[in-house]
């Protein structure tokens, strides 16, 4: 672990003097909208600041360390320079955003609760909510389904039953025998190519949101849980899609009420698999997940696989419609605190010089980075995590981190040159 870089009395004038003469702080981006706001830069600014107050640590009566858990820099008066380390700084650019959605179609999702609501017409109606909120302009949105039809026949000729694979079925007479008494052929695809295909592709809102509701308008639940093979073809999709777009951020989130059922292989750990292979794949796509229902937390193991951690249940029950919102609201917020690692004017970035840093009032502090999603921890650490440990482009901002940039007033910078903080 690096010792935090501090500023003393007896230190500010060296940190002046050290101060390279081509430091430029180009435009600090000053988050004060609300979570679901569109970002922007302000104009660039020559001084190397990232704003102005007190004095910071013990001087102003603190103990040294900064609201954010992490190292104070030198604040004084309107000049808080940088170390004479730093050679930029540049302001937090936050990535566009692309979310594409993979709704459970499956029977169950016919099914009421006491109060007669449909868990259907709750989610779909939240889906509806959320490309209408104003703040979302601007993001990118795709939707697709499980399952759907067959493309292609079922397997018939058999000599073991796992010759009629992708599906589940038993080998009788040489012959593929599917479901009791052989007379219970499936009609979902267990296909993944079947899912490549969204039934609305990735497109900016507000001008998508008329075909989502459409969309969600001629569809109704009907079939099995194929989760599996659905999760990899929309995985599939995203990955193109993100290849094609290397300046945005494309997630999947997948919202299911069940657990996955009737393909070969099945089981929650196959569906881990997949969203692990689009997570550690380049490029990266994030798997989340939204699940309905009181006993789903076996999901939490397909989103901790695809980099975010844990599931978000959604009661049944008569909130299941604004739960399901707030699920996707909070997804989007998230996201938010993804930036980009800029470009040095000379040279390659070194991702063992690069640091985080938070204005606010004046005080500046340098943000530790964690080794990826897992080790954000919980409650009040501060921290940010590369996208990959090799040749990351990406920086996120841990939970407690995220929620203090959008809270309001805290500027954003990526500072290069310095020996990166560590946690």
């Amino acid at each position: 672990m690096h010792a935090p870089l501090r500023s003393t009395p007896a230190t500010r004038n060296t940190f002046r003097r050290q101060r390279l003469p081509r430091l430029i702080t180009l435009a600090s981006l000053l988050i004060g909208l609300s979570p679901f706001a569109a970002c922007s830069a302000s104009s660039s600014s020559p001084s190397g600041n990232g704003g102005s107050g007190g004095e910071a640590g013990s001087e102003s009566g603190g103990t040294g360390n900064g609201g954010f858990g992490g190292s104070v820099l030198d604040a004084s008066g309107s000049d808080a320079e940088l170390p004479g380390c730093a050679t930029d700084s540049y302001a937090g650019d936050v990535i566009p955003l692309d979310l594409y959605i993979l709704l459970d179609r499956s029977d169950s999702m016919l099914d009421a609760d006491t109060n007669g609501l449909q868990r259907w017409s709750a989610i779909t109606q939240a889906v509806k909510n959320f490309v209408d909120l104003q703040g979302n302009a601007g993001m990118g949105l795709g939707l697709g389904y499980f399952p759907v039809a067959l493309s292609k026949p079922l397997p018939s000729a058999c000599s073991v039953s796992d010759d009629c694979f992708p599906y589940i079925a038993q080998c009788t007479l040489n012959s593929c025998c599917y479901g009791n008494l052989c007379n219970e052929k499936p009609t979902s695809s267990c296909l993944a190519s079947d899912y490549t295909t969204p039934s609305i592709t990735i497109q900016a809102l507000p001008g998508v949101a008329a075909l989502v509701k459409q969309s969600i308008d001629n569809t109704s639940p009907s079939g099995g849980t194929p989760m599996g093979p659905a999760l990899e073809g929309a995985i599939d999709y995203a990955q193109t899609w993100a290849a094609a777009h290397p300046d945005h951020l494309t997630a999947v989130v997948l919202a299911t009420d069940g657990a996955p059922s009737g393909c070969n292989p099945e089981g929650t750990d196959i569906v881990a698999a997949r969203a692990e292979e689009g997570k550690n794949q380049n490029p990266s796509v994030l798997t989340f997940v939204i699940g309905l229902g009181e006993q789903l937390s076996t999901l939490n193991s397909i989103a901790l696989a695809g980099g975010t951690k844990q599931a978000t249940l959604v009661d049944s029950g008569v909130n299941a419609g604004q739960e399901f919102l707030d699920a996707l609201n909070k997804i989007r917020g998230d996201l938010q605190c993804t930036y980009s690692i800029p470009t040095p004017k000379e040279g390659e970035v070194d991702t063992e010089k690069v640091n985080v840093t938070f204005t606010q009032a004046g005080i500046r502090e340098f943000v530790p980075r964690v080794d990826g999603a897992a080790n954000c921890g919980l409650g009040d650490t501060a921290g940010w995590y590369y996208d990959t440990p090799t040749n990351p482009s990406r920086i996120t901002l841990c939970k407690h981190s995220c929620a203090a940039v959008q809270g309001g007033g805290v500027i954003v910078d990526v500072v290069l040159g310095c020996q990166t903080v560590v946690k």
